[in-house]
């Protein structure tokens, strides 16, 4: 096993410089065998090696503050295409979501419907994909349906040459929205309808690294003892 480090999303602009990770400007070559990490903002981070492209969460959209308190939001399909056109992602294989807040979840469908791959999340999740598949495809603008998956605490999974393990954590204090999603998300929609008290860590290993992709601040009794 190679080198490993940390990744929590409330200090990740520091874990950038710190573990060497790319931020902006042109992508060099990778070399082979090797893997690159780049944050792009928010719990956004990119993990490549070549083959195989995760991407943690790919929140673009960023609606301003007063929309999100006081309006309707939705996916921006523009700012989307430009935040995947900024870092050079002609594809992926696979979204890991952290949970069904909506700086993690709202832009997973569309990310997926634009650069192909599978989501990974909770129910939570999954409810917000459904119900983005089900508003594009009143549209007219559904491409495909959108492949997601249900994982579960501790559950193991490979993509390519990284494998995958899913820890509970909790939602990092004050939460400003409480509950679970357990219908699907139509948008656009009040902020309040992404919620989700419980989400995952990310444990990604890979013969050259591994990472702990942390979007809160709260690891469950388990997850920290390793019981």
């Amino acid at each position: 096993m190679g080198r490993g480090f940390w990744i929590a999303a409330g200090a990740a602009f520091v874990a950038c410089a710190a573990a060497g990770m790319s931020q902006a400007g042109p992508t060099p070559p990778l070399e082979a065998g090797k893997v690159r990490v780049r944050y792009m903002g928010v719990t956004t981070i990119l993990i490549d090696d070549g083959h195989t492209k995760l991407l943690v969460d790919g929140y673009f959209s960023r609606p301003d503050r007063w929309q999100t308190l006081f309006g309707r939001i939705a996916p921006d399909v523009d700012r989307i295409a430009k935040g995947l056109a900024a870092a050079e992602v002609e594809r992926l294989d696979a979204v890991l979501v952290a949970h069904g807040d909506l700086v993690h979840a709202m832009d997973s469908a569309d990310v997926v419907q634009m650069k192909g791959g599978m989501v990974f999340g909770n129910e939570s999740v999954r409810q917000i994909v459904l119900g983005r598949d089900a508003t594009l495809r009143a549209k007219g603008r559904l491409a495909k349906v959108t492949d997601v998956r249900v994982v579960n605490p501790y559950q193991t999974f490979r993509c390519g040459r990284f494998t995958v393990t899913v820890f509970p954590v909790g939602h990092s204090s004050p939460q400003l929205y409480h509950g679970r999603v357990e219908k699907p998300v139509l948008t656009p929609t009040k902020a309040g309808r992404y919620s989700d008290e419980r989400g995952y860590a990310y444990w990604i290993r890979h013969p050259d690294q591994s990472f702990l992709v942390h979007p809160a601040v709260q690891l469950v009794d388990r997850a920290r003892t390793g019981g």
